[in-house]
């Protein structure tokens, strides 16, 4: 009895969700969805010309060649792609999801994301065998009490069609917040802050793993996170970041 009364009842609150008017997350705006068109047309519809490598704006870059930076100094991971800019309104959300613990904007950002991986799988781009979430150290995952990189991939790999591998890699080494970390500190801030147990790179060898996180800046930490994974004998990281921040 309690089970179909249960059962009765979550058809009822998925039906009320997605009949109910909602109001969009970033204008507040009578809605159906969490997110309305004028905002959607706004701020992520319209993808910009980025390097493929490491999701920066570029003006006029062939598809297939990185920008002058990543053909400077090439990163570990091989390929990043990007949502949205982390810039006004947009970084409110960011920070509301992250700072204030609103988890019910995760399946959102990882809508918004599965967008743009779709689009880029539909040129060519290859799909991952697997994804990972970047790992928070245990003082600071309980602290927040979530990890919000985390919180987006598991949408996201359902989404995809995806194994995620959340326990695969750990953060072994607590380091201070890269957000308020100064630019130039926050590659020797990240280095060696992450380990793969010996009896988990059977997992990643030979493999291409698609890494997730909120926000992406200079890239330091998916770049040690990519080093940790092509040691262990991946092939190929791609970063799936929700927002990049602009140079």
């Amino acid at each position: 009895m309690f089970s179909v009364l249960y059962q009765q009842t979550r058809k009822l609150l998925a039906f009320l969700s997605a009949t109910m008017p909602a109001s969009c997350v970033l204008c507040q705006a009578h809605n159906q969805g969490s997110l309305c068109f004028n905002c959607y047309e706004s701020y992520f519809s319209k993808q910009i010309n980025r390097c493929y490598q490491c999701g920066n704006p570029v003006m006029h870059l062939p598809a297939y060649l990185p920008c002058g930076t990543c053909q400077k100094h090439p990163p570990h991971f091989d390929a990043t792609l990007v949502a949205t800019d982390y810039a006004p309104p947009v970084d409110l959300l960011v920070q509301a999801f992250k700072f204030n613990a609103n988890l019910a904007l995760a399946p959102l950002f990882a809508s918004l994301l599965y967008q743009v991986i779709s689009t880029s799988y539909d040129t060519n781009l290859p799909k991952p065998d697997l994804l990972v979430a970047v790992p928070l150290g245990f003082d600071r995952l309980k602290k927040r009490g979530f990890n919000q990189a985390l919180e987006i991939a598991k949408p996201l790999a359902r989404k995809l069609n995806l194994p995620l591998k959340h326990s695969l890699v750990f953060k072994a080494n607590e380091t201070d917040m890269q957000s308020i970390t100064p630019f130039k500190m926050r590659k020797k801030n990240i280095r060696n802050a992450f380990t793969i147990l010996e009896k988990n790179k059977a997992f990643v060898y030979g493999k291409h793993i698609g890494i997730i996180d909120d926000v992406l800046t200079t890239g330091s930490t998916l770049d040690e996170l990519a080093n940790v994974f092509k040691r262990a004998g991946a092939t190929r990281v791609t970063g799936f970041i929700f927002a990049r921040t602009p140079p």
